[in-house]
C-alpha cells in the first residue's frame, strides 16, 4: 500500500485511507480519513442511498485498515496540506466499527491538534452503545455528527430490537451537545423515499426526544451504485427545516 500521497474521491468514494483535501459543503476544505480499506464497506448498516452499495450485518475485520497505516498517512498529509480547514473522519464505512476505534480517535486527534485543526467525526454511532472507551474518545473531539435518518426505525437503517433501539435513544439523548446529520432522498424519481409526512412527523418526535444542539439536513447529492436514491430539492430541505424550527426553537438547523 502506497501512503506517500493522499487519495481522491471517486463519486464520493475515497480511494485512499487519507483523501482530499476536498471541498466539503458543510466544513470547507476538508482532509478525509477512512478507517476502512479502499474498496471495502466496513459498515453494519444498509442505507438506501449508500454510495458504497450498503454494508453487511457482520463486519469482516480484514476490511479495516491497520492503525499505523492510517496514522502515518495522516501525519504525511497534514504536513503537505497546511491550508485545510478541517480533518474529517468518515470514509469507506463506519469508523467506530474499527476494532481499534478508540485508540485511533485519540491518536488522530493528537495529530490534528499539533496542526491546530479541528477533527470532525461523522458516525452512525454504532460503536457507542456498549463501549465506554469509544464513547470517551469521541466526546473529546471538536465535533461529532450522529446519523439519524427520517424513514428508518429509530433513525437506523440497521435492524434493531426494541432494547437496542432504546439504548441508542438513550446514548444519543445523553450525548453532550448532540449534533445530528440527516439525509433526505427519493427513490427512482417516484417521489417515494423518506420525505413523507408520516415519516417527518415521527422524525420531529425523535428530535424532540433527543433535543440536539444542531441538525444538519442534507440531500443525496452523491453516486448511488444501485441507481435508486435521488436528491430532494432545496425547497424540500428548507420546508423540513422550517417545521423543525417551529418545534425546536433552540436548535440550530442547517441545510446543505
Amino acid at each position: 500500500m502506497t501512503l506517500a500521497a493522499p487519495g481522491t474521491l471517486q463519486g464520493h468514494v475515497p480511494d485512499g485511507l487519507i483523501y482530499g483535501p476536498v471541498a466539503s459543503r458543510r466544513f470547507g476544505r476538508s482532509l478525509g480519513i477512512s478507517f476502512s480499506l479502499p474498496g471495502a464497506v466496513g459498515c453494519r448498516w444498509s442505507c438506501p442511498y449508500c454510495q458504497l452499495g450498503g454494508g453487511s450485518p457482520t463486519i469482516d475485520q480484514s476490511l479495516m485498515a491497520q492503525s499505523e497505516h492510517i496514522l502515518d498517512g495522516l501525519e504525511q498529509a497534514l504536513a503537505r496540506n497546511p491550508g485545510v480547514d478541517v480533518v474529517t473522519i468518515a470514509g469507506a464505512g463506519e469508523p467506530l466499527d474499527h476494532p481499534q476505534a478508540a485508540e485511533l480517535l485519540r491518536s488522530c486527534h493528537a495529530l490534528t491538534q499539533k496542526h491546530g485543526l479541528p477533527l470532525v467525526l461523522l458516525t452512525n454511532g454504532d460503536g457507542l452503545l456498549d463501549n465506554q472507551a469509544i464513547h470517551g474518545a469521541a466526546q473529546a473531539l471538536e465535533r461529532v455528527y450522529m446519523k439519524w435518518d427520517p424513514g428508518a426505525a429509530s433513525g437506523s437503517w440497521r435492524a434493531m430490537g426494541p432494547a437496542e433501539a432504546e439504548a441508542r435513544f438513550r446514548v444519543l439523548g445523553e450525548w453532550p451537545g448532540l449534533r445530528v446529520q440527516s439525509l433526505l432522498f427519493t427513490l427512482g424519481g417516484s417521489g417515494r423515499g423518506n420525505i413523507g409526512l408520516t415519516g417527518r412527523d415521527r422524525y420531529v418526535q425523535d428530535m424532540l426526544r433527543l433535543q440536539p444542539q444542531e441538525i444538519q439536513l442534507t440531500a443525496a447529492d452523491r453516486s448511488d451504485p444501485r441507481g435508486r436514491a435521488q436528491a430532494v430539492s432545496r425547497s424540500c430541505l428548507q420546508e423540513w427545516a422550517g417545521v423543525l424550527s417551529q418545534h425546536l426553537p433552540e436548535t440550530v438547523i442547517n441545510v446543505f
